[in-house]
């Protein structure tokens, strides 16, 4: 199997929508490990931002305006053995397990200041070594904003000076670490940027890395980076193998909304409406064969949409990366790129406010809040509604498509008609000795009183008829 991580300056994630947009971004990169840098998160905000995500969260605070990093967990398959963080929101550390290999997480955000920003990664380098005496590991993952750009020319533009100029901070936190830079390990002469400046000033710099230990890069599969909505950050992403393993999706359908302001939709109920009155059978039963097909309609349609909505996000991303990876863009395309971004944006926060409505996000922000015993208690009762392994014959069997048809197969055979004919003669050989005989005038009686049992029963359903008729 492989571990997708993925880093992100979110530029603060305290406005609920933006926060939801972006939690749902991070969500589509289907990525096991996320590092958010900047996020402005407070004590008071990490059970709701934790609700909110569904899954773990690590924090380091910094305040309501500035800094703060969080590392998020996606399906993580593996556990966190050790975090440590720094007061100040500007580094958080994390330690976990992955099938018996230990992994050292560092999240980072700069300083603005080269002297603290200096400081810092010094010390963020010292307590990296302490950590892999402790757990015996070399296999260390650092990334983030840095806020340091190592080579004026390289990774700025404009250029700064009349030669290339070097910052030694980032060069000496990998030899202290064994750790290298690897996009640029892996794009010596390629001239990319992870922030552009949002005054249109076409200001861009290469700030977001990730650092890994050099035993880690034979098992790298793959390391870009790519547009992201909300900021004027890029989103930079690396995916490491570890080992082969499948995992299943517990996807439950819902219906979306969304859908009653499509007239094609609309149209196709209506239709499905007409149809299902027609036809003779109960109203109950129409009921439930509106509700059936409506959700196969729903589905379709939800499909649909939904491919629409990936490829022109495609299309979005596909745009901006082309226009910010010319070295010098033309002002017509900086312009273009200023109205594919905000198309980017809106797309996001639009899919954010769709959540809501679906989640009741608002009521959880605004209302009362779900304690944690009833979110424990459904997510028990879920995971008790899964067959997860199966014995037969005593063979374990733990693949769900088989276990799928083995239950079916079972209960096709249990209610299966095994009617024979030779069986029921010798049945019946058997008890007509037991069962006893009547004579003629015993079947006569027998037979009148079942004819007035059957008048009588008549008579009372003709009277109800005719109570329901006044």
């Amino acid at each position: 199997m492989s571990v997708l991580c993925v880093s992100i300056n979110v530029r603060g994630l305290k406005n609920i929508v933006k926060r939801k947009a972006i939690l749902l971004f991070c969500k589509e990169q289907k990525a096991n490990i996320i590092f958010l840098q900047e996020t402005h998160s407070g004590t008071t905000d990490e059970k709701l931002w934790k609700q909110q995500w569904g899954d773990e969260i690590l924090f380091s605070h910094g305040t309501s305006h500035s800094a703060g990093v969080m590392i998020l967990f996606n399906r993580l398959p593996g556990t966190i053995i050790e975090q440590k963080t720094d007061t100040g929101g500007h580094w958080l550390m994390a330690v976990v397990e992955i099938h018996n290999q230990r992994f050292i997480l560092t999240c980072v955000y700069g300083y603005n200041n080269q002297t603290n920003n200096r400081a810092m990664m010094n010390n963020v380098g010292l307590l990296v070594n302490e950590w892999k005496t402790k757990f015996g590991t070399e296999k260390v993952i650092l990334g983030g904003d840095f806020n340091i750009a190592p080579d004026s020319w390289m990774d700025r533009i404009p250029h700064r000076g009349s030669r290339p100029e070097y910052d030694e901070t980032l060069s000496n936190l990998c030899a202290t670490t064994n750790t290298v830079d690897y996009w640029r390990l892996s794009n010596t002469t390629s001239l990319m940027y992870t922030w552009i400046s949002s005054s249109n000033n076409m200001h861009c710099s290469r700030l977001d890395y990730w650092l890994i230990s050099q035993m880690l890069c034979k098992d790298i599969l793959m390391c870009e980076m790519s547009a992201s909505p909300l900021t004027d950050h890029c989103m930079i992403y690396i995916q490491i193998v570890i080992i082969q393993q499948q995992r299943r999706s517990d996807n439950i359908w819902k219906f979306n909304n969304r859908l009653l302001l499509n007239r094609a939709f609309c149209s196709q109920v209506k239709a499905l409406y007409q149809s299902v009155l027609m036809l003779d059978m109960s109203d109950l039963n129409k009921w439930e064969c509106f509700k059936f097909r409506l959700k196969q309609i729903a589905i379709e349609n939800g499909k649909e949409l939904s491919q629409k909505r990936k490829y022109k996000q495609k299309q979005l991303i596909e745009s901006i990366n082309e226009i910010c990876n010319k070295p010098e863009p033309s002002m017509e395309e900086k312009a273009t790129l200023h109205a594919l971004q905000l198309q980017l944006d809106e797309l996001y926060l639009e899919k954010a406010n769709g959540a809501y409505v679906r989640s009741r996000a608002k009521w959880l922000e605004h209302g009362e809040k779900n304690s944690a015993y009833f979110f424990g208690l459904e997510k028990h009762k879920q995971s008790k509604k899964k067959i997860c392994k199966l014995k037969k014959n005593e063979i374990i069997i733990e693949n769900q498509a088989q276990i799928n048809e083995e239950i079916w197969l079972f209960y096709n055979n249990l209610y299966q008609s095994k009617f024979q004919e030779m069986e029921c003669d010798l049945l019946f050989g058997l008890v007509k000795d037991k069962i006893k005989t009547i004579n003629e005038e015993e079947k006569n009686i027998l037979e009148e009183n079942l004819t007035k049992a059957e008048i009588e029963i008549a008579i009372k359903q003709m009277k109800n008829h005719q109570e329901l008729m006044v």
